[in-house]
């Protein structure tokens, strides 16, 4: 700025000395030409930076003014306050929606239940009866005592029906008091209680003609002809398996010998010429044992 109203005052006085100049001399006297001796040395100066004016006014003076006012725009910036640097917009993200909570839905209010009709529970089948339910509820109650007031209970043994003969049934059988148990448990061997499934084999009209006990403790029965018609390996097993394993239940009886008439019996084939015991019965492994059927009183 300053340097322009220099620029500018220069320019004024180098127009004015000009115009001076081309005024001619007048003779003027000595005091005068002191005193324009001084305006010369003046003019002198003038001239001077009248030529420094032409100077500039020349391309090398366009030059150095550019460059000044270069160099003074770029100092009276520094001086100048910074202008404030607004900052950029920052980009910032779109707002995600908001979304609002949506009230939970009114349940439907439910139907009431419908009575339903009472269901009617099916009716219990009942169970088939067992056809031998009976026959095995009988074995239970074998009394052959026949009123007696003296009693005694023997256990018999007899090929079971039930189990197609292949099994011998223990069963506790009442019976009269008698002097014989020998001849107690022979007369119920031959007389099996056959409504109850059980079995002697012993032939229908078989008799006992006489019983002993010797003392080896064995059984000798002697019966009638009759048992001799018996037929089948199996009915003759049966036979001597009954009258074995009945008549050793008793005390003091070891083993049992089989006569028939008085002669050792011959049972289709089978030569009983010697006792048996229940050992031999079990070495035969002819049946399966069954556990005792015990003997109550009918209520």
């Amino acid at each position: 700025m300053r340097f322009g109203r220099w620029l500018s005052r220069s320019r004024r006085s180098s127009s004015l000395s000009s115009r001076k100049a081309r005024v001619s001399p007048k003779k003027l006297p000595a005091a005068a030409k002191v005193h324009r001796t001084g305006r010369t040395r003046s003019k002198k100066g003038k001239g001077r930076a009248s030529g420094i004016l032409k100077t500039l006014a020349g391309p090398v003076g366009l030059v150095a003014l550019g460059l000044a006012l270069v160099l003074g725009a770029g100092y009276w910036a520094q001086r100048a306050p910074a202008s404030k640097q607004v900052p950029a917009p920052v980009k910032q993200a779109a707002p995600s929606p908001v979304v609002s909570p949506q009230p939970a839905p009114t349940p439907a209010p439910a139907a009431p239940p419908t009575a339903q009709p009472p269901v009617t529970p099916p009716k219990p089948v009942p169970a088939k009866p067992d056809p031998n339910q009976a026959i095995l509820e009988g074995r239970h109650h074998i009394d052959r005592a026949a009123g007696a007031k003296a009693t005694m209970t023997l256990t018999l043994y007899y090929a079971d029906g039930l189990k197609n003969g292949e099994a011998l049934q223990p069963v506790e059988v009442r019976v009269a008091q008698s002097r014989s148990s020998i001849q107690s448990v022979v007369e119920q061997v031959i007389n099996a209680p056959a409504d109850l499934k059980l079995y002697s084999s012993v032939p229908a009209g078989t008799k006992v003609k006489s019983v002993n006990l010797t003392a080896g403790g064995v059984a000798v029965v002697d019966l009638s002809a009759e048992v001799a018609q018996v037929r089948g390996s199996a009915a003759t097993e049966n036979i001597v398996a009954s009258l074995v394993y009945s008549l050793t239940e008793l005390k003091g009886v070891n083993s049992v010998q089989l006569w028939v008439n008085g002669h050792p019996a011959m049972l289709d084939q089978y030569e009983w010429s010697k006792s048996r015991s229940r050992a031999d019965m079990g070495a035969r492994n002819v049946f399966t044992m069954q556990p005792v059927i015990k003997f109550t009183a009918k209520p």
